[in-house]
């Protein structure tokens, strides 16, 4: 069995075992993609993992899927859980909020923090769950902000919400 890190984060007062639980729930709360009907949801969940188990690889913890079955944070508040589609999003500003990942959008961290929230405002537009302000970055139309809240489905899951 691998040797994972444990203890404090640099430069934050965070563990990384409670990382690792942020991953997981990340994981869990986008799972209903996995199975959409759509072939662009299917993606945006593969695309989603990807950078998961990149963050997990590069900082030495347990992947997303452990991170759901292997529960190692202290506080029951740092482990997997499912998400609320507001909470998901919010939570995406814990990866340099609490974690010092991606802080700085030059790094790949940086670039794949923001590929992340990107490829989450693309199914909530197509869903429904949020209206999403677009701009062009490198000749594309990119989701970039949330401009309005469906309020019912932002207290849903997506799982709810795709009727699983």
């Amino acid at each position: 069995m691998p040797e994972y890190r444990t203890g404090e984060m640099p430069r934050t007062d965070f563990r990384y075992e409670e990382f690792e639980g942020l991953l997981g729930s990340f994981q869990l709360s986008l799972k209903p993609l996995q199975k959409s009907i759509r072939s662009e949801d299917r993606a945006a969940y593969d695309r989603a993992m990807e950078i998961l188990g990149g963050f997990a690889e590069r900082y030495g913890i347990q992947s997303q899927w452990l991170a759901t079955i292997n529960q190692r944070a202290q506080a029951s508040w740092g482990n997997a859980s499912v998400m609320s589609t507001w909470s998901t999003l919010d939570m995406m500003a814990s990866f340099w909020r609490d974690f010092g990942v991606g802080t700085d959008p030059q790094t790949r961290d940086g670039q794949e923090r923001y590929e992340l929230g990107r490829l989450i405002l693309g199914v909530y537009d197509r869903h429904g769950i949020a209206r999403v302000g677009y701009e062009e970055i490198d000749g594309r139309q990119v989701p970039v902000k949330v401009e309005d809240w469906d309020r019912e489905k932002s207290r849903k899951t997506l799982a709810e919400i795709l009727g699983e």
